[in-house]
């Protein structure tokens, strides 16, 4: 497994502004405004570098389904979780559930509830991805089919470890940040270009062995409104279902994340990637295909 040594650790003042042009002024919002007459360019906030040639958006929240009712949708709220109801997942279970077995989209029958694994390879471009095969209830909107995608392993370790990105208070290539949101412990992905609102305080950082509180960042859910306006994404640390013990385990400590790549077998069980964070690693993992984790899709820019 990788480690990233370091911690990009991002405090803000009780008051916080953004700059945020509304995207009906841009006829097109996936490009920038260029137009002349001496007016500035419409800088594109939410963009994450996942290669040296590929950039995408990620959701505003977690991937949730209802399975009596067949419907997906992004949660409301960047820190919503379920948690433990995602216990009670079942074919018939009129509730959401945010933790799926990995390549459970509901093709073929694969679904999360379901006996079915897939150990095909790559989901990558296929039904088997979740964003590939289903709409999604997008806030006020349905994306269709196709409209989003699970990242591979490596385009999420080149997010989190290899992208350039701006410099934030003095450090360079400021990528991510441990904090609470509304009261939701989880990790903040800063955007490829990123301008910290008002009265936030430099960013320091932080050596991997030493233990570093979720709580040293904090934020109120309005306070989040602003960084998500400024381009930011917010990946709750859910923890994920024990399969053995059938428990949620690691709740509000671990965040644990599905790629799309296969990996292999180990021992006869299909193993997929991962990447994980929680207040003293970040880093990118593996695990079998039949233990349930949440799910952050992207779309192509």
């Amino acid at each position: 497994m990788r480690k990233k040594f370091y911690f990009l650790m991002l405090a803000v003042a009780l008051t916080m502004t953004a700059c945020h042009k509304d995207p009906a002024d841009n006829p097109n919002p996936d490009v920038n405004d260029t137009t002349g007459g001496g007016t500035p360019a419409l800088v594109d906030k939410n963009v994450f570098s996942v290669s040296p040639s590929r950039q995408v958006r990620l959701a505003d929240g977690n991937l949730q389904f209802n399975p009596a009712a067949g419907q997906w949708r992004f949660a409301p709220h960047a820190y919503d979780g379920v948690k433990a109801d995602n216990l009670n997942c079942s074919a018939t279970y009129d509730g959401w559930i945010d933790c799926f077995r990995w390549a459970s989209s509901g093709y073929e029958g694969h679904f999360t509830y379901t006996n079915l694994v897939y150990t095909g390879g790559d989901i990558d471009g296929t039904q088997y991805d979740w964003g590939v095969y289903n709409d999604i209830q997008n806030g006020d909107k349905i994306d269709p089919a196709g409209t989003w995608r699970t990242l591979s392993r490596d385009e999420w370790e080149y997010l989190f470890f290899d992208r350039s990105a701006s410099t934030v208070s003095g450090v360079a290539d400021a990528r991510f940040a441990l904090a609470m949101v509304a009261n939701q412990p989880g990790i903040i992905l800063i955007p490829d270009v990123f301008e910290m609102p008002a009265g936030m305080v430099p960013l320091r950082e932080t050596s991997i062995n030493e233990i570093v509180p979720f709580a040293t960042n904090v934020y109120s859910a309005d306070e989040w409104e602003n960084l998500q306006q400024a381009g930011c994404a917010f990946l709750p640390a859910l923890g994920c279902v024990s399969v053995s013990t059938n428990s949620m385990v690691s709740v509000d400590y671990l965040g644990c994340y599905w790629t799309s790549t296969f990996l292999g077998f180990d021992g006869g069980m299909g193993i997929a990637g991962q990447f994980l964070f929680n207040p003293n690693m970040v880093e990118m993992g593996q695990v079998g295909v039949g233990f349930p984790r949440p799910v952050r899709l992207g779309r192509n820019i």
